[in-house]
């Protein structure tokens, strides 16, 4: 087996999760890993490919055979779908790694990129140069974003009132928010056992909340 085979086993994986709808916290989840660090490190070329990594994923419809040696029956219908007219590549960010500075987004990590209906942003009133996308985290808007949802942003939109992901400090939060009287912002989470939290204009003042912009899905419509 060549050197360039081996070496691209990575982003062979990378590409069969993303053929198979797999972010990385919900493949790492899947195959019974407490969490995805193994597995970012697998794709990061930090660790190598294991053969027990290989045989969970099978379980998943992995195609291991091409993550091995790169031949499989799908990269014409991988590559027509990412590069078709009628599609919009939408780039999907670590939430880990973006829960940061004001230049969100501008220069974090790309975790992957995922095709969406052209047609279907249009429906939405979304210009897909607007929009990212990254993974939830947590149980305070269950059951409206699960953890390990992707959730898809537009950034053109930050005026509530709706489900909006919003930076409070150097977290990323994904919450209702709701304006009030004086210009002050609540941010509700649909799991109730967690309370509203006051945003007053001070603190948007300050930079130290931004709304980022509307959660409009998750791979289906947000209710």
């Amino acid at each position: 087996m060549s050197s360039d085979v081996v070496d691209n086993i990575p982003e062979r994986l990378r590409e069969e999760l993303a053929r198979r709808g797999y972010s990385l916290a919900g493949a790492a989840r899947a195959i019974g890993d407490d969490s995805s660090q193994s597995l970012r490190d697998t794709l990061a070329g930090r660790k190598k490919c294991t053969a027990e990594l290989l045989a969970r994923l099978s379980a998943l419809g992995i195609d291991t055979w091409y993550v091995l040696v790169g031949v499989n029956n799908h990269a014409s219908s991988v590559q027509s779908v990412e590069f078709s007219a009628t599609c919009s590549t939408i780039p999907i960010y670590d939430i880990e790694a973006a829960a940061g500075s004001g230049r969100l987004f501008d220069a974090e990590r790309i975790d992957r990129h995922i095709p969406l209906d052209s047609q279907w942003l249009n429906e939405h009133g979304v210009d897909a140069q607007h929009v990212v996308a990254l993974t939830a985290v947590g149980d305070s808007m269950a059951d409206t974003v699960n953890e390990g949802d992707v959730i898809l942003v537009d950034r053109s939109r930050t005026k509530p009132d709706g489900v909006f992901l919003v930076r409070v400090g150097d977290e990323l939060r994904i919450k209702r928010v709701q304006r009030m009287a004086g210009g002050a912002l609540s941010l509700v989470s649909d799991n109730r056992k967690y309370e509203p939290e006051l945003i007053t204009p001070e603190m948007l003042g300050r930079g130290e909340v931004e709304v980022i912009g509307q959660v409009f899905g998750h791979l289906g419509r947000v209710s």
